[in-house]
């Protein structure tokens, strides 16, 4: 069996681009179905399954980048930093979503996995949630109408429409801007690949 080549790496990545664009579109159009489909593609982005790296893993190893995010504390996360823990609120209700930042300003900035592994990117009252818990939540059990029904508590919180963005739910308008900023990560991927010229998100190691 042939060994992939960068050339083809790069082929699947724009292929991965066009079919967020696509889905986003028809997402947007009224078929929410799709958020399944956006998800299954931000998972071959992001998530090593099944003994297959992250594409994002192995482009950049290729490449010999990192792929470098804006992360941003949630208030829980700064006040127990500052040692205030005594101030947080354990009923009073939070909503933190930390992709928003990723490509804006945050604290500091991160390598895109660790990035995709921090457990408080997502905060909805008193569940917390890493970028790929509601990837894996969204591909494999809340996929359009067919909601897994053994799901508990925390993993159904994003699906919930008390917290509501413009009739999306949590999950969906998660989803739905991870992908968005995940295309323009792609862009800046594909731009370094032609010219090799850093940005502000892909660092050469």
């Amino acid at each position: 069996m042939r060994e992939l080549s960068l050339h083809d790496y790069l082929e699947h990545l724009r292929s991965i681009q066009s079919r967020l664009e696509n889905f986003i579109r028809e997402f947007e159009r009224g078929n929410r179905d799709y958020i399944q489909d956006i998800a299954l593609k931000l998972r071959i982005l992001f998530i090593h399954k099944s003994g297959t790296k992250a594409l994002f893993t192995t482009i950049q190893t290729l490449l010999g980048v990192q792929i470098r995010v804006w992360i941003r504390e949630s208030r829980d996360e700064e006040l127990k930093r500052k040692g205030l823990d005594h101030l947080i609120d354990q009923q009073s209700f939070s909503y933190f979503n930390e992709v928003q930042f990723w490509l804006e300003r945050g604290n500091n900035k991160t390598e895109i996995i660790e990035a995709i592994n921090r457990p408080k990117a997502l905060v909805i009252g008193p569940y917390n949630y890493s970028v790929k818990e509601v990837i894996e939540i969204v591909a494999d059990k809340l996929g359009g109408a067919h909601i897994d029904p053994k799901l508990d508590k925390n993993s159904l919180a994003p699906q919930h429409n008390g917290v509501s963005f413009g009739g999306l739910n949590s999950s969906e308008h998660f989803i739905l801007m991870t992908a968005r900023v995940s295309v323009e990560l792609i862009k800046s991927v594909l731009q370094f690949a032609k010219d090799r010229t850093e940005t502000d998100f892909i660092i050469k190691n």
